[in-house]
């Protein structure tokens, strides 16, 4: 029960609860997803609770919690612009890198990067690095007001 796959739109309000899906939770390219839940999502490959592909999200007032991949990208792998304003990333796993929020390389020439501002990153947890954020794009991350407590092996690697 869930939500498989959004390619643009605007998902307001609590009535969005993606939980409990046995491949990652959300796929999608463009998206504004405010004061809604993701949670306790599994994806075997490269994704648990949320995979955004190229093209932009904005995460405002939401949880992302308890989502687990095999691969990278716990709770968010984001191979595109991401904005992610007053949200927690709590609790989610990756196999790989970056147990909260996984950013992968991208075509330089694309529009991307990650802003991170008013927001908690807590007890995310990575085999590989980045436990809290990871990041592998040369582009700008931007961190503001953000709080990192509990995220293993670390809060952020390559940020």
């Amino acid at each position: 029960p869930g939500l498989d796959t959004i390619n643009q739109g605007l998902v307001w309000g609590r009535r969005l609860v993606v939980r409990a899906n046995a491949g990652s939770g959300i796929t999608s390219q463009q998206i504004d997803l405010v004061a809604s839940t993701i949670e306790d999502n599994a994806g075997s490959g490269i994704r648990g609770g949320w995979y955004h592909d190229p093209g932009w999200v904005e995460i405002r007032g939401s949880i992302v919690r308890r989502n687990h991949t095999a691969g990278d990208g716990g709770g968010l792998l984001c191979s595109g612009g991401c904005t992610i304003i007053g949200s927690r990333f709590v609790g989610n796993t990756a196999g790989g890198d970056g147990g909260g929020i996984f950013l992968s390389e991208q075509d330089p020439n694309a529009p991307g990067g990650l802003t991170v501002r008013r927001s908690a990153i807590l007890a995310n947890q990575a085999l590989g690095s980045g436990g809290g954020i990871h990041t592998e794009d040369s582009r700008t991350v931007l961190l503001d007001d953000v709080t990192f407590r509990h995220n293993r092996p670390d809060d952020c690697s390559g940020c």
